[in-house]
């Protein structure tokens, strides 16, 4: 439950992108996109 929190609450920093143009979602989930962690989860 905690990654759900996390993502839900640092939405918006999720979204930033860093110099590379991934997503810091994208570099925490091994460069898998938000999106398609989210459907694998169930979540989307």
């Amino acid at each position: 439950m905690y990654a759900i929190a996390f993502l839900v609450r640092g939405f918006g920093w999720v979204q930033s992108r860093d110099k590379y143009g991934r997503t810091i979602g994208e570099v925490f989930l091994n460069g898998e996109s938000v999106n398609e962690w989210m459907v694998k989860g169930g979540h989307a």
